[in-house]
This record gives C-alpha cells, sequence and structure tokens, in this order.
C-alpha cells in the first residue's frame, strides 16, 4: 500500500492520508510504503506513524528528507531504522535526488536497504533507463558491488512475503535469475537534477530467467 505524501497530492493532509493507509493494510498485514520528499509534515512526524516493515522511498530526496539542518542523518531518521522502518531509494524521474543528497548520506553510513527504478514510460528514455543502470549509479558513488546487488535481490525479496522464496540461489528456491556483465568504460549517469558523473563499471543485463523459463534476448 502506497501514500504517496507530497503536497501536491496530498495538499496538508499527509499524516491523515498515511493514517487511512494503514488502516487498510493493518488487516492484510502488509507494508506500508510512504513518498517522501516536499510534505506539509516534517519527516520525523510522519516517521512516528510507520511500523517495522514499511517502507520509506525516495530516500535521499534533498527536500523534507531524511537529512536534519546541519545536513546529518537526522537521529529520528536512524531510530526508524532500528526499529526496523526499511528505506529505499526510488531513481523516478522527478526531484527523488540528486548526486550531493546520495553521496552524503552513503559517507554517513546510511545506504538503502533496497534499490529501486520507480521506472515510468518516459523514464526509459531518460534518467532511469533500467534497473542495471540505477543499480550502476551506487557503484559510481562507491557502494560495493555485493550490496549494490544485494539491495535489489535479497533485500528486496525480504520486504514482501510473497517473494521471499526468491532473491537468492538456495536450492529449491523460485528460479528468477539475472545474468549480468560488469562492462568496463567510460559511462555517463545522471541525477533528477541533470547533474551528471562518468562511471568506469556498468551493469549489463545479458541474460534473464523467469519462473524457470528463458526470456529472448
Amino acid at each position: 500500500m502506497k501514500a504517496r505524501l507530497s503536497r501536491g497530492i496530498a495538499a496538508d493532509h499527509d499524516l491523515e492520508v498515511l493514517r487511512r493507509a494503514q488502516q487498510v493494510a493493518a488487516p492484510l498485514n502488509i507494508p506500508v510504503m510512504i513518498h517522501i520528499g516536499d510534505t506539509a509534515s516534517p519527516l520525523p512526524r510522519i516517521l512516528d506513524l510507520l511500523r517495522p516493515g514499511d517502507i520509506v522511498t525516495h530516500m535521499y530526496a534533498p527536500t523534507q528528507g531524511i537529512f536534519d539542518d546541519q545536513g546529518h542523518v537526522s537521529a529520528e531518521v536512524r531510530a526508524a531504522r532500528r526499529r526496523g522502518v526499511l528505506f529505499d531509494f526510488g531513481n523516478g524521474r522527478t526531484e527523488h535526488w540528486n548526486w550531493a543528497a546520495a553521496e552524503s548520506a552513503l559517507a554517513q553510513g546510511f545506504a538503502p536497504d533496497t534499490i529501486s527504478s520507480d521506472l515510468d514510460l518516459a523514464g526509459h528514455t531518460e534518467q532511469v533507463f533500467d534497473l542495471p543502470t540505477v543499480l550502476s549509479k551506487f557503484l559510481v558513488m562507491g557502494m560495493p558491488l555485493p550490496q549494490v546487488i544485494a539491495c535489489a535481490t535479497a533485500n528486496a525479496a525480504k520486504v514482501f512475503r510473497e517473494f521471499r522464496t526468491l532473491g537468492s540461489l538456495r536450492p529449491n528456491s523460485g528460479a528468477d535469475l539475472t545474468v549480468f556483465e560488469l562492462a568496463q568504460g567510460d559511462f555517463e549517469f545522471v541525477d533528477n537534477y541533470k547533474g551528471k558523473r562518468t562511471g568506469r563499471q556498468k551493469l549489463i543485463a545479458r541474460d534473464v530467467i523467469v519462473g524457470g523459463k528463458r526470456f529472448p534476448r
């Protein structure tokens, strides 16, 4: 259940929107994901309503995000993580993140639990392109490859009960596999404010198997 809390959608009613989403999600025992950035309420007030297993996406939003006024990851954000709230990257195409916010959080030891693309139709040709490109941005920022891969596989699979048999290579687990090439060269990547970085590595999907069936290239 996703609650999009930015003012352009929820106006000044973000806390009420979240409460209503939780009323629906609780009987179903499913998590609530909140979309942050430019919310009417400060993030600490929103975090107070979240339960363990709920998800904050667009975690590196430069406005109304995870940082306090001094540019540090706030104590409330760290406390939410300790009690089981999860934090997702969520690339998207609007003002969800920039290099400065992401690099500052990573330097402070606040990496995402999961990395998602938030891919829409227009994103296929600008900024996002595909999930491997989004993952590669974290290689540019110095995150180790095993951690990057875990954020899109094992970590992501643990978030939803229906997917917990996925995200691994264990015997008898679901045969959903992607084979990546870690290409070497000069690759340009862009944030959501048109800021550019050049990376030396890029993940490229070379083979995909879903439910044990190989997809055509």
